[in-house]
């Protein structure tokens, strides 16, 4: 989805990206599940990440995008 918020005059447009691969409280049954939300992520350069727990695989997409936009960047 599309998505476009406005703060004072400033609007700020995001892609909304659901992913359902990774069940809670559990492990996706493949690494190969999680490329497809990881290409997205670097693709649009920012993001934004939320679970239901908040922590756990939120910050292993975090975590992850982290490495794969240092790589591109030949950091």
């Amino acid at each position: 989805r599309k998505i476009t918020l406005k703060s004072n005059k400033t609007f700020y447009k995001f892609t909304h990206l659901l992913f359902t691969a990774w069940p809670d409280k559990s492990v996706p049954d493949h690494p190969a599940q999680i490329s497809p939300i990881l290409q997205e992520c670097v693709k649009h350069n920012r993001i934004l990440i939320h679970c239901s727990a908040g922590l756990g695989r939120s910050g292993v997409i975090a975590g992850l995008y982290r490495v794969l936009t240092d790589m591109k960047n030949n950091k």
